[in-house]
């Protein structure tokens, strides 16, 4: 088994609205194992989670919503006008998220990992790392984005803005800085140059994003597919907004999509989201030809392959409203249909709720992996 020594850790960081998450997906894309500390320190305050508690002692009660979740917005009205509540936050959270991505860097698919954390300097999480890149985008682009994508009011946004170090604190300790004022695609060659850099350099060889079984393969597109992406969705789904290489482009930095491959022919697409042992299929296109049983009970026992490798603890499928034969094979899959209000894991039921859209069923089925069990990610 392969240990922490044998992976290549790229840390990221920069500050908020500075585009992290899109450099974390696009390093995916190319086959890093991408880690979300945030998200791990979201995860490690759910009600029965190992910080929950702490927290609510520390804060008080005021910061419970309806149904017992601690209310991130209101924690973060206390902790980002205040900076000795903010340290107290992050001693209760930061030791937990520490160890959980120690677990994950342990079984990661992947030689090289990226692990994407706001504070990652301000941690020991940096020590781990052999390189450190380092997001920045112009301040009134900030404050945009943060009104706009995130419909934080000026004041607040300037708030959370104001919290955090300078950006040129964090730039000028990372050995690569990529700059996120233009276009996805110019991200992309950022981050692309710089990834290949490192593969030439240290010798671990190229990742892999393909998964193949009984002669099905799964393959993780790049923003150089946007061709190959539109092409297939266009010939297995008649949409036209579905279609358009802007769109797709747009999605990618947030999904992923796979193609299905039977050989050297392309017999399926499919878009996914993994984030942190939660994975979200939201279109799934197959040849019509291969809408049999047998061999979609095939198609589904590679995707289980696939998505168990990646570490994830739960796949969440939401589909069209199935038919007699879809039931069926969901069924002896094992894969369970439910409602948004039947999902009582936390984070499952955050990740649905930000992905279902109307006439959409859900199916979910567990995986078990030792990175995700216990107090990891606090499920």
């Amino acid at each position: 088994m392969e240990t922490q020594s044998d992976k290549f850790l790229i840390g990221l960081t920069g500050n908020i609205a500075t585009g992290k998450s899109v450099i974390r997906n696009m390093l995916e894309h190319l086959g890093v194992y991408g880690i979300d500390a945030d998200h791990l320190a979201h995860r490690t305050i759910y009600k029965g989670s190992p910080g929950y508690q702490q927290v609510i002692d520390v804060f008080g009660k005021v910061i419970l919503g309806t149904n017992g979740e601690i209310d991130r917005s209101r924690l973060g009205q206390i902790v980002f006008s205040d900076q000795d509540a903010l340290s107290n936050l992050e001693a209760i959270i930061h030791p937990l998220v520490r160890k959980s991505a120690s677990r994950l860097v342990n079984e990661a698919p992947s030689k090289y990992i990226v692990i994407e954390a706001i504070k990652l300097l301000e941690s020991s999480l940096a020590q781990q790392c052999r390189s450190i890149w380092a997001s920045y985008s112009d301040p009134d682009l900030q404050l945009k984005r943060l009104m706009c994508a995130r419909t934080m009011d000026e004041e607040f946004a300037l708030q959370r803005i104001r919290a955090q170090p300078p950006q040129h604190q964090k730039t000028k300790s990372a050995d690569i800085v990529i700059e996120n004022n233009g276009s996805y695609l110019e991200i992309w060659e950022q981050v692309k140059s710089a990834f290949s850099e490192i593969v030439r350099l240290h010798g671990l060889g190229e990742p892999t994003a393909v998964l193949a079984y009984d002669q099905l393969q799964f393959v993780r597109c790049t923003p150089d597919d946007l061709g190959l992406i539109s092409k297939l969705i266009s010939k297995f789904r008649i949409d036209a907004l579905e279609c358009d290489p802007q769109t797709i482009l747009v999605e990618m930095t947030d999904n992923a999509y796979l193609t299905l491959n039977e050989g050297v022919d392309q017999i399926g697409i499919l878009r996914w989201k993994l984030n942190n042992f939660v994975s979200i299929i939201d279109r799934f296109y197959i040849d019509p030809a291969h809408h049999n049983p047998g061999f979609m009970g095939k198609i589904m026992r590679t995707m289980d392959l696939y998505l168990a490798r990646q570490l994830a603890e739960i796949n969440i499928l939401l589909l069209p409203e199935p038919g007699e034969s879809s039931t069926e094979i969901m069924a002896k899959s094992d894969y369970q249909k439910t409602k948004p209000e039947e999902i009582t894991t936390p984070a499952w039921r955050e990740a649905v709720n930000r992905k279902i859209a109307d006439h959409q069923t859900i199916w979910i089925k567990e995986y078990t992996s030792s990175a995700n069990t216990e107090d990891t990610a606090g499920k």
